[in-house]
């Protein structure tokens, strides 16, 4: 479920000010098992929020300033958990307004080949994979040393 979006100066590539889109729903932790140590326990839930018409007026009045997106990362609970309809639909109003910026996305999931199949991961340049762990510092962007970025063709 689309519940927030706004201006990231944080995730993506370095250098990045990006559209953040963050959707609730993840499926790890609705059934018991979430990352520990989870810093969006408020979206582990599905929960509504964001309404698409007040998105694409805040794009376009964005739009009218000047500003481009370097690009438009896809966050939350587990983006892989939603409606991957919902989610091409929103990166489309995105895109409407600015053209074809990439796509990041970032995943709990572990990277392996069966991910490429997914309809987001098919809409993505860039993956975030691995599930947050507390246990294990990152550096960087990461927030964990298990996580690593994946550009995708």
């Amino acid at each position: 479920m689309f519940v927030k979006y706004d201006i990231d100066f944080q995730d993506g590539l370095d250098g990045w000010i990006s559209v953040r889109l963050v959707y609730s729903g993840c499926r790890r932790a609705q059934g018991g098992s979430p990352c520990e140590g989870c810093h969006n326990e408020w979206l582990w839930n599905c929960t509504f929020g964001a309404c698409r018409k007040k998105f694409a007026e805040w794009l376009e009045r964005l739009a009218r300033t000047g500003w481009r997106p370097s690009g438009i990362i896809v966050t939350g609970g587990e983006p892989l958990d939603q409606d991957p309809e919902e989610v091409l639909f929103d990166i489309g109003i995105v895109r409407k307004v600015f053209g074809d910026v990439p796509v990041f996305v970032y995943t709990g999931y572990e990277w392996d080949e069966s991910l490429k199949s997914h309809p987001l991961v098919k809409a993505a340049r860039w993956l975030k994979v691995g599930p947050y762990r507390k246990d294990l510092k990152g550096s960087g962007k990461l927030a964990s040393s298990n996580q690593k970025v994946v550009e995708l063709s």
